[in-house]
C-alpha cells in the first residue's frame, strides 16, 4: 500500500496512479467543507473551515498532480523500454534472416548479369562443394544466368578436404565474368579455383579439354571473417 509492489515500471505506474486517485478525494472533501462552512454562524469557525477547505483542495490538487506525473513518467519509461525491445527484436530477426537465409539473385541483377555475359559467351565450369546445399542452390542460380546468356555450362560438385573457400571465386584472368559480376553488384573474390588444376571437362562432341572459364561457389560467409 505504501510502496510499489515491485521495482518495474508497471508496478511504479500502478502505485502512483492509485495514489493519484486517492488524493483526488481530498479535493472533493475540501469542496464539501467549503460548502458546509456556509452554514457556520460563528465567524472564527467559518474562517477556520474555509482555510481547512482550501488546504484540502490545494493538497489534493498538488498530490494528484505529483502522483499522476510519477505514473506518467513510469509509463513513458515503459513505452521507451518496449520500443527498445522491439528494435532489438527487429535487429535480431534481421540477423537471423541473414544467418540462415539462402543466397539468390534478384531480377534486376540477374538481368544485368545476363546482359554482360551475353556480350562474350564461352564455356564455363561452375563448381561447388559436395553436401553444401545452399552453395549448390546459388551455383544453380548462376548456371541459369550463364545458360540463358548463351554459355555452355558444366556443373560439378567436388570435395576439397581441409579447405574452406568462402563465397564466389574465380581467377583474375576471368575478365568477362568479372565485369558481369561487377555490373550486377554480385560479390566475388579473385583467386584460384579449388581442385581445378589438371581437371578436364567433356564438352559437346565428346572432346575432353580444360574448361575455358571457371567459377567456384563456396559456403556463404555467416560468422565473421573467412577461415581457410
Amino acid at each position: 500500500m505504501w510502496k510499489p509492489k515491485g521495482k518495474d515500471f508497471k508496478s511504479i505506474s500502478d502505485f502512483n496512479s492509485e495514489w493519484a486517485d486517492r488524493i483526488a478525494y481530498l479535493i472533493l472533501l475540501g469542496l464539501a467543507v467549503d460548502v458546509g462552512a456556509l452554514f457556520i454562524a460563528d465567524k472564527c469557525w467559518y474562517r477556520a473551515a474555509i482555510i481547512f477547505a482550501n488546504f484540502l483542495i490545494a493538497g489534493g490538487i498538488f498530490g494528484e498532480l505529483k502522483f499522476a506525473k510519477r505514473a506518467r513518467d513510469a509509463d513513458d519509461s515503459r513505452v521507451a523500454d518496449a520500443e527498445k525491445a522491439t528494435e532489438e527484436a527487429k535487429l535480431e530477426t534481421q540477423r537471423l534472416k541473414a544467418t540462415f537465409s539462402w543466397r539468390t539473385i534478384e531480377s534486376v541483377p540477374f538481368t544485368e548479369l545476363q546482359t554482360k555475359l551475353r556480350s562474350d559467351p564461352g564455356s564455363v565450369l561452375i563448381s561447388c562443394a559436395t553436401g553444401d546445399f545452399e552453395s549448390k542452390s546459388y551455383a544453380l542460380w548462376l548456371s541459369l544466368a550463364f545458360r540463358q546468356a548463351g554459355w555452355d555450362v558444366k556443373f560439378r560438385e567436388a570435395t576439397f578436404p581441409g579447405l574452406i573457400r568462402w563465397g564466389v571465386i574465380f581467377p583474375q584472368s576471368e575478365i568477362t565474368i568479372r565485369r558481369a559480376f561487377e555490373a550486377a553488384g554480385i560479390e566475388f573474390t579473385l583467386g584460384d579455383i579449388p581442385g581445378s588444376h589438371g581437371f578436364e571437362v567433356t564438352w559437346p562432341g565428346g572432346v575432353q579439354v580444360p574448361p575455358v572459364h571457371q567459377l567456384y561457389v563456396g559456403p556463404m560467409r555467416r560468422y565473421g571473417p573467412p577461415t581457410e
